[in-house]
């Protein structure tokens, strides 16, 4: 090397040049290190009927739903994760649903609704048959390690 002596070199240079190669690898890391989205589990139960005595004889009819949401209100998933989730509730409800109807919170109340008329209906027809009816779901993550997100709900 000519005009920089080999000592200059590797006393200043080639510290730096490490340093700079480990700073740039250091921040690629850190970027590619996803984080798990924040999932919660919300409820909802409802009740109608006499539901104070659960024997054969009683007339009741319960919703009880255990469902995954996002927390992060402007996480990307919030909103496929709940149409998801509502979908499989309202399919629960009325099996006869068409799929491609996504329900939201106002339409799903109408579903349970609809569910209770049924019951009361049934109740008033055949006051001597048990009606005891309950429609339930329960929620599970199966994998969220901030690359996939992966739920179940059965």
């Amino acid at each position: 090397m000519q005009g920089i002596n080999q000592t200059t070199f590797m006393k200043y240079l080639l510290p730096l040049l490490i340093l700079v190669f480990f700073a740039c690898s250091n921040e690629q890391a850190a970027e590619e290190t996803p984080q798990p989205v924040e999932v919660i589990s919300k409820t909802l139960e409802k009740q109608s009927g006499d539901c104070t005595d659960p024997t054969p004889e009683s007339k009741c009819a319960e919703v009880k739903f255990s469902y995954p949401a996002i927390d992060d209100d402007k996480h990307p998933l919030k909103e496929p994760v709940e149409m998801w989730a509502y979908s499989f509730m309202a399919s629960l409800l009325d099996p006869t649903a068409p799929a491609e109807e996504i329900p939201d919170d106002q339409s799903l109340q109408h579903l349970i609704d609809d569910f209770f008329s049924m019951h009361k209906e049934l109740v008033e027809e055949f006051p001597e048959a048990p009606a005891w009816y309950t429609v339930e779901s329960s929620d599970t993550v199966l994998l969220n390690d901030g690359k996939v997100l992966s739920l179940a709900m059965s």
